[in-house]
């Protein structure tokens, strides 16, 4: 999560000198391809020690999503952004069937965040184009399938592991993006969840 300036409070002090500058550099798209990678492993570096400031983070998910659109992104970079995005949507589904792809992770009465993209058009005929679905699916990775070789091999020979040395189930978010007809096939929406088309905002009354 990144740092905010607290109220009366100077501002938070950035982590990487030159951060405007590196910013405008990959915007451009002339940052060296070495020079790139080494700037996201810190900003993600920072953001797991929850040292990250706002302006860093901003970079940090820029620079993902576009090895994501790029396919470069490496898994667990992919989930640490799924989980970002995931975190800051309030719309809720609930999984209605058993017979989604196994690759989806879906399970029948899960409940997974979504936004809907009504304005989305793959090129097709807009009657077949009437909208998509980014849906972030939580796959919970218990502790068997986390273990070592090595402790998976010591075990085997009749030596047991502390419990204590387990690691923890952990919680992986996956995101799926699909057509309106798969959505409907597959979820019904929470009562209390708003359908937001994503890119759009609440509109807001002052008084």
């Amino acid at each position: 999560m990144a740092k905010k300036k607290a109220e009366g409070m100077e501002e938070v002090k950035g982590n990487i000198e030159g951060l405007d500058q590196l910013n405008a550099e990959f915007k451009s798209g002339k940052m060296q391809p070495k020079k790139l990678v080494a700037l996201r492993t810190k900003l993600a570096s920072l953001y797991k020690e929850e040292k990250i400031t706002e302006e860093e983070q901003e970079l940090m998910e820029a620079i993902l999503r576009k090895e994501r659109n790029h396919a470069t992104i490496a898994s667990a970079h992919s989930y640490l952004l799924n989980k970002i995005e995931a975190d800051r949507i309030e719309n809720v589904a609930v999984v209605s069937s058993d017979d989604a792809p196994a690759v989806h992770h879906l399970r029948k009465d899960m409940e997974c965040k979504y936004i809907h993209d009504p304005d989305f058009n793959d090129g097709k005929r807009r009657s077949d184009s009437i909208g998509r679905f980014t849906v972030y699916v939580p796959r919970v990775v218990p502790t068997e399938h986390q273990l070592s070789v090595q402790t998976v091999l010591k075990e085997m020979k009749g030596h047991p592991t502390d419990p204590s040395e387990y690691p923890a189930p952990k919680i992986l978010i996956h995101r799926i993006v699909l057509k309106e007809k798969e959505f409907q096939k597959w979820f019904e929406i929470k009562d209390d969840s708003i359908l937001t088309p994503v890119g759009k905002k609440e509109e807001v009354f002052t008084f």
